[in-house]
């Protein structure tokens, strides 16, 4: 495989590495990435100044959230160049991971700069632990991503002791120093933590990973073949239970020189007997959609999702209504059954708003091929998400929520629209802006009351994105008395070259494969599933092709 340059690294990072994949589809880095080399000459300096992120509140499993973070581009590019720069460095570090199921590698191909991780992963190494093994002792990092100590980014990339005795213009001209003063400008120059949602921080991240691992396996009396890393979380065979005891004063001991904590809460130690495999997926897949007769098909589509809310009361802990609508984009729905259909798509929308997304783009598909999309449904679901989510800074359920009105052409009211504007969101200001242009939002709300964000010092603050968008769109004037974007060394620039971090024409993605093919390709990968649960529990050595 031919060796990815500098440039191209860099590409890769700033165009599929940089906003969170959680953002609605017109948020994108596309333009940004391509104007990258004529960016940087045109830039005053060399030097990354100081800036603040946009957070971004996502859902997870049950009333779980996690914070995203939308970085300012200036920091960003600085930080993604210097990666790109020294990866030589940085991917020989990272090659010392001898238990890592996962691999922070640039990539060329997929949707991501770094490939998603592949939970199934993590069931391959508790097959094997338990294969090998009387007991699993299983361990994560606490709250990984918030408690990274910036600093100790360079400890592991160059030598904690190292870095000690070399404390000042040495250490912050090496690669691990300038990586952790970069990080540091991302986020206001705070020390604690790092911005979740780029991959630079899946990279940087690994690097910290990678000094935990080599320090534990240096100091714990345990063989590397039975240990397992899946980014944070460890799976360690072991022969007793006793012996999980000294694993946890080792492990937390290398996990604290780098000033993490281990994760008392999921440290356990697992039986053999304990359940390794979720077989509820392969509950669903028995019961896919596949009849065009009206009559058969009605009944398959109510015994699917009744089947996915019972295996979803069931197994609380896992994205079960998750999966099974992302399984449900490849039923072969006929006109007579669509009302169904939609009415379960509402019903799992409202069960879980973590499906909103998916949803969202299964019924603009079907509007796009001629289905009409009930708009009493679509108004007040959007109405309700927006009405529990709002006051609540859920940005995601409201970003969402007004991006299946704009697809849908649905009017907000003016209540909506201000409740969406106090939450102080660009992502979710900017969509707002957008679907008054479409005239899809009802008069007399508070809109005008964005124009304060639009300010040089809000392309610094959290409130970068709609300063320097709303401005390149027209949507909003500058509130100061010489344009804001004009006069900034920085984003004047991106301004010239018409770069945009919102593209008002593009949508969800259309369904790829067809609806044949999907189902094959899915009945394949059950196969493949069970056939490798098979084979671990009958040959305790055997290695899966990862």
């Amino acid at each position: 495989m031919a060796t990815i340059t500098k440039q191209k690294r860099l590409k890769i990072l700033l165009e599929r590495g940089f906003f969170p994949i959680e953002l609605p589809p017109p948020f994108n880095t596309q333009s940004f990435a391509k104007y990258r080399k004529s960016i940087t000459d045109s830039w005053p300096t060399n030097y990354a100044p100081k800036t603040q992120y946009e957070r971004y509140s996502i859902k997870r499993i049950g009333l779980k959230r996690r914070q995203l973070a939308i970085v300012n581009p200036i920091s960003q590019y600085y930080l993604s160049k210097h990666i790109s720069d020294n990866w030589i460095t940085i991917r020989d570090h990272l090659s010392y991971g001898v238990v890592s199921l996962d691999r922070a590698i640039i990539s060329e191909e997929g949707e991501r700069a770094i490939e998603k991780p592949d939970f199934r992963l993590v069931q391959s190494a508790k097959l094997n632990a338990s294969a090998n093994d009387d007991f699993i002792f299983r361990s994560d990092i606490s709250r990984f991503y918030d408690t990274i100590y910036t600093h100790a980014i360079a400890w592991a990339l160059e030598g904690k002791q190292w870095c000690k005795s070399n404390i000042g213009s040495a250490l912050n001209s090496s690669i691990g120093g300038e990586l952790d003063i970069l990080v540091r400008k991302c986020q206001d120059n705070q020390s604690q933590g790092i911005p979740t949602g780029p991959d630079t921080s899946r990279i940087l991240s690994e690097v910290l990973a990678i000094g935990v691992e080599r320090n534990f396996l240096a100091s714990a009396n345990v063989a590397p073949e039975d240990v397992y890393r899946y980014v944070d979380d460890w799976f360690i065979g072991i022969g007793s239970p006793s012996d999980g005891e000294d694993l946890l004063r080792k492990l937390s001991r290398s996990m604290a020189e780098y000033s993490l904590d281990l994760n008392i809460e999921k440290t356990t130690v697992l039986h053999p007997s304990d359940p390794i495999w979720s077989f509820w997926p392969d509950e669903l897949l028995d019961c896919m959609v596949e009849a065009t007769s009206s009559r058969e098909q009605s009944r398959q589509i109510s015994l699917f999702f009744s089947r996915s809310f019972d295996l979803a009361a069931k197994n609380k802990s896992q994205n079960v209504l998750l999966y099974s609508i992302k399984l449900a984009r490849s039923f072969p729905i006929t006109r007579a059954n669509f009302s169904l259909f939609e009415g379960y798509l509402f019903k799992i929308a409202r069960a879980d708003n973590l499906t909103i997304p998916i949803v969202t783009q299964i019924l603009a598909n079907y509007r796009l091929n001629g289905f009409s999309v009930s708009a009493r449904r679509l108004d007040r679901l959007i109405d309700d998400v927006i009405r529990s989510s709002a006051p609540l800074m859920h940005t995601e359920e409201v970003a969402w929520a007004l991006f299946l009105a704009k697809a849908l052409r649905r009017e907000i009211s003016k209540d909506l629209a201000n409740l969406v504007i106090e939450m102080s969101s660009s992502v979710c200001s900017l969509i707002l802006l957008d679907l008054e242009r479409l005239s899809l939002l009802e008069g007399g709300s508070e809109l005008w009351t964005l124009q304060q964000k639009m300010t040089s010092s809000s392309l610094r603050d959290e409130n970068w994105l709609l300063a320097y968008e709303a401005d390149v769109k027209g949507w909003l004037q500058s509130a100061e008395s010489t344009n804001h974007v004009d006069s900034d060394p920085y984003f004047s620039t991106l301004k010239a070259r018409r770069i945009e971090f919102y593209d008002i024409n593009r949508n969800v993605k259309t369904f790829r494969r067809s609806r044949r093919d999907n189902v094959e390709r899915l009945r394949r990968r059950r196969t493949s599933n069970q056939l490798f649960a098979f084979l671990m529990h009958a040959h305790g050595n055997y290695e899966p092709p990862l």
